[in-house]
């Protein structure tokens, strides 16, 4: 389902605050909040997260809104992704008071920015949500996309966004092993350890493992997509999960294993972790609409 369109009049809102989106398309700078869903190639970035002296998709993200704007967007972002790792339906959210103070139309925004940004990051669509939404907060679910090509024969036009594994992979034992990481678990064993406080109880609403019919050539290469969603996901979960995976897959681990290694609580228990660059943040849901319903 999709969001609301622009300049709807949302219940609660005065008839004056509805006009507002419609006519200017730069939101209510006290009723509204600015959604963006992004693409980017993860392996251009230190991560999602800014950090200093390194390039980063929230710091080169908020300059350049910073730039067209005016004023530091304090982005909110539902799933920070780690140095490599790439994204095709990111959601970032920022006060749409960002765009008042230069009276900047969001559609203008949105076509500045891929100016700007491509084709490392691009800017897949734009539109209002009431405040006080939450790119963060408020998401229900987020999917990761994991692929790997199964020939052990490494595609260099595609080595940036997929993992080709050395050994024969059996796809039916990763399969047979993937449903018990399905359910609320704790995921210690799957996890880098976080900050004190932290929980690394997690649900995993669904696991597919999605064999890709052709290759992005056109060729016959073995390709899966290793599809992981669920309602939030700790430091290194899914590429740890994957990496489990492909070990059960070449004979190193027991596929009836995984819940003995999910009870251990200790990260020595599980297999490799997967490589960063074949995982991609796929689309981030919320109550009544996705980051793949919008684009």
């Amino acid at each position: 389902m999709k969001p609301p369109a622009i300049g709807d009049q949302r219940s609660g809102a005065s008839p004056v605050t509805a006009r507002v989106p419609d006519l200017l398309n730069v939101g209510d700078p006290i009723a509204d909040v600015a959604v963006l869903v992004l693409a980017y190639r993860g392996d251009r970035f230190h991560g999602f997260a800014a950090q200093p002296e390194v390039k980063t998709v929230a710091g080169v993200l908020s300059d350049a809104i910073q730039r067209r704007c005016g004023i530091d967007p304090s982005l909110e972002v539902a799933g920070r992704t780690d140095a490599g790792v790439h994204a095709t339906g990111q959601v970032v959210s920022f006060p749409a008071s960002t765009l008042a103070l230069r009276r900047v139309p969001l559609e203008r925004l949105r076509r500045g920015l891929n100016r700007d940004l491509n084709p490392v990051i691009s800017i897949r669509s734009a539109h209002f949500e009431r405040a006080p939404f939450s790119a963060r907060f408020d998401a229900k679910w987020r999917r990761y996309k994991y692929r790997l090509k199964l020939d052990g024969v490494i595609d260099v036009l595609e080595a940036h966004r997929e993992w080709t594994p050395r050994w024969p992979v059996n796809v039916d034992l990763m399969t047979q092993a993937s449903r018990a990481f399905v359910g609320q678990h704790d995921f210690a064993s799957f996890c880098r350890v976080g900050p004190p406080g932290s929980t690394t109880q997690r649900e995993v609403v669904r696991l597919d493992i999605e064999p890709l019919s052709r290759g992005v050539h056109g060729d016959e290469s073995p390709r899966v997509d290793v599809a992981v969603t669920g309602t939030a996901f700790c430091w290194q979960m899914v590429r740890s999960i994957v990496g489990t995976l492909v070990d059960v897959g070449r004979g190193a681990v027991d596929p009836a294993s995984v819940p003995q290694i999910l009870a251990a609580r200790d990260r020595s228990a599980a297999g490799q972790i997967a490589p960063p660059e074949g995982l991609v943040l796929d689309a981030v849901g919320y109550q009544h609409w996705s980051s793949e319903s919008v684009i």
